[in-house]
């Protein structure tokens, strides 16, 4: 009876028969079966009857998430919240046994506790009758928060109201509050440009927009379409999407998601379909560069490869002919959970930015074996199985790194031991100048990564930490919950493929600067051993021939200015997050945007300082003043702030004033207006600490000795 896969009317069939059982039947071996069971196909009616036949003690040695369970059948709210956090550190959990907790949990009266099971929950191979159900049991927020509040808003050419449900489920695991709104049927191109319609009125955060190529180029599909015409229909249907975002753009700033397109709905030309333009794949190639070509014309739209995500499910699975036919609808209904989803992952990642160091231990992670065993040329890694395993790991690291992640060892090792793979063994693909810092030691690994952010400047919500021992992973989930712990696969073969599917780690823009930060950090390490080798402080920054030149913004620096507002907390007086749409409307109303962009001795650093300044009256208002804290200490800000003094007393301002809106990342930084010469502070109408500083222009001197200004025009 315990053996077999219950599924079905198995298993209802088993749960049945468990639930005629006395309490104490069952001991712990059984218990355990069944509970994997019940958390496997998504079962909380055969956890619960597993339960309650189950003898004393029987879970005591469980995995906490079955320990959760039986807290919840006790409604021990104490127990119930101790073995969440401590389910939260072992594992993932998968979609069907979040969805056995939420259940437990509601029904134990700690409904408000989903969200913190819900964050550490895998939705990547998520049903839709899961995920529809998980946001029925999970509750809004008591807890009122507008930087949580997400409001996105669905319009589309096809049936769309299936994803609604899968994009809530995955905001809620990023740790948002969202609203979700369906779209009037087939009204995409009229929503688009109505600045009076139901998409405006929405005030949406976000924009999808949902279609299939039949719908979104009709003529493609048509049955007697002309072969030869194909390309002009694109082109057509192409300049029809573009001027529709255009139009957007000007009634809504709402950056909108698009997505890519399978050619399933076209005629194919049998054996020729490979090798003819006409041909099915290639038409949706065209159509998928045509709306890349339409994301790059517009501020502020993205393309999500959707078709890329429904082939990896499967055409059978991810097509569902009899719902296209009777309803309209695009996809399966697990074609749709999976869509919503990465929806929700793309907006987290426009909200936070994606992650900026991936920190990998080094023994069975970066290479097979054990370095102080095997010695620095025995361990695997190479052109040969599994050595080539190790190698594919190294290449993506790689790939981080040309995309501006900065990749960081952690290791408990010898020191000296460890770095001599990277010097003696031939089949490394990454190489230890490639690395941007390490921490090898007997310490904890908590303690060397938390040593590595202050090192690197960063947040430890920046950071991913990738490791084989499922020990480690926990240490760091428990001590350092800010830093991203996925569950490595434990087979070496696998390790590429879950990692590349990492979103967290999926760029939505790339700039210059993001391209160049690798390197920066190598040169950031030629400047501090020069420092240490300096007189004073004053030589050490003569010595650096910094020139900053500063920039009124254009059109070729909007997409760094809005990613800087986007992630830069620290050296951040306001923290307030514009997108490139929203800029772009602040200059046109008058806003002066200044960039500043740093080189010096060791190399280009790129825009690294911006400002928006809001003439008011007789004075000027920094709306923003932000900068790269890894150029803090260099007269970069007092040289900027110089600048703008100079621009504002020559068109005939008095004073500069500056706004501190504190945070608990910009703390370090809350003396910044009076280190360069501001009076104050008064308070903010704010309030929590909120201040206000004036920089009178009559008197103001802000030395910079050791930066020269270029102005670029």
């Amino acid at each position: 009876m315990l053996t077999q896969d219950p599924a079905g009317a198995a298993l209802r069939g088993l749960t049945e028969r468990i639930r005629g059982m006395n309490a104490g039947a069952l001991d712990a071996a059984s218990v355990r079966v069944l509970m994997r069971a019940a958390l496997q196909h998504g079962s909380a009616d055969l956890a619960k009857a597993a339960l309650s036949a189950a003898a004393k003690e029987a879970l005591a040695s469980a995995p906490a998430i079955e320990r959760l369970l039986a807290a919840c059948s006790a409604k021990d709210r104490a127990a119930i919240e101790r073995e969440l956090q401590r389910a939260r550190v072992e594992n993932y959990l998968s979609s069907k046994s979040a969805l056995v907790a939420a259940q437990f949990l509601a029904d134990a009266g700690a409904a408000d506790l989903i969200r913190a099971a819900l964050a550490f929950t895998d939705l990547s191979n998520a049903q839709h009758a899961d995920l529809a159900r998980l946001r029925r049991l999970t509750p809004k927020s008591e807890k009122a928060d507008p930087k949580r509040d997400v409001r996105v808003f669905v319009s589309g050419l096809v049936t769309l109201d299936p994803i609604g449900p899968a994009i809530e489920v995955g905001l809620l695991r990023c740790g948002f509050e969202p609203s979700v709104q369906i779209g009037s049927f087939g009204m995409m191109h009229h929503q688009l440009r109505d600045p009076m319609g139901e998409a405006v009125a929405f005030k949406p955060d976000f924009l999808i927009l949902g279609y299939d190529l039949a719908t979104l180029v009709p003529d493609l599909a048509a049955a007697r379409r002309n072969p030869a015409q194909a390309r002009e229909i694109i082109a057509a249907a192409g300049e029809s999407i573009g001027d529709a975002l255009q139009a957007w753009r000007q009634i809504s700033n709402a950056p909108v998601l698009l997505h890519t397109v399978s050619g399933e709905a076209l005629r194919r030309v049998g054996f020729l379909d490979a090798t003819r333009e006409d041909g099915a794949e290639s038409l949706a190639a065209a159509v998928n560069r045509m709306l890349a070509d339409a994301c790059k014309a517009a501020s502020g739209v993205h393309l999500l490869d959707v078709a890329s995500a429904f082939a990896e499910m499967g055409a059978r699975a991810a097509i569902d002919d009899r719902r296209r036919l009777f309803g309209r609808f695009p996809c399966s209904a697990d074609a749709f959970a999976t869509w919503g989803v990465l929806v929700a992952d793309c907006i987290a990642v426009a909200k936070r930015g994606p992650k900026k160091v991936v920190v990998s231990d080094l023994d069975n992670t970066m290479w097979g074996g054990i370095v102080g065993d095997a010695g620095p040329q025995g361990v695997e890694v190479g052109s040969a199985y599994p050595g080539n395993a190790f190698l594919e790991y190294q290449r993506w690291l790689l790939d981080l790194r040309s995309q501006g992640i900065l990749i960081a060892l952690c290791s408990k090792n010898d020191e000296s031991v460890a770095l001599s793979v990277f010097e003696q063994h031939g089949g490394m693909a990454l190489k230890l100048d490639e690395v941007a810092a390490h921490r090898i030691s007997w310490n904890p690994k908590p303690e060397a990564i938390s040593e590595l952010a202050s090192e690197l400047n960063l947040g430890l919500d920046s950071f991913v930490f990738l490791d084989d021992s499922i020990h480690e992973r926990a240490a760091v989930r428990e001590v350092l919950p800010q830093v991203l712990v996925p569950d490595l696969p434990d087979d070496p073969v696998q390790r590429v493929a879950f990692l590349r599917n990492l979103r967290e780690l999926w760029p939505l823009q790339l700039t210059s600067t993001d391209l160049k930060r690798a390197d920066e950090y190598q040169a950031q390490r030629r400047r501090d051993e020069l420092k240490t080798k300096s007189g004073s402080l004053s030589d050490f920054l003569m010595s650096l021939e910094q020139v900053l030149t500063i920039t009124p913004a254009r059109d070729s620096d909007w997409t760094r200015i809005a990613q800087m507002h986007q992630r830069t907390n620290q050296f951040n007086m306001t923290t307030r997050r514009f997108d490139e749409a929203t800029l772009k409307k602040m200059h046109t109303a008058g806003a002066r945007i200044y960039t500043g962009a740093l080189r010096d001795r060791f190399g280009d650093q790129g825009i690294i300082i911006a400002a928006i300044a809001l003439p008011e009256g007789d004075a000027w208002r920094l709306e923003t003043f932000l900068m790269s804290c890894r150029v803090f200490g260099r007269q970069v800000e007092q040289a900027f702030t110089g600048f703008i003094a100079a621009q504002a007393r020559a068109a005939g301002a008095k004073a500069i004033r500056g706004e501190y809106l504190p945070t608990e990342r910009n703390k370090p930084y809350a003396d910044t207006f009076a280190r360069l010469g501001f009076a104050g502070p008064q308070p903010h109408a704010a309030g929590d600490g909120a201040e206000w500083w004036s920089l009178d222009l009559a008197s103001a001197k802000i030395e910079h000795a050791a930066v020269r200004i270029e102005v670029a025009n």
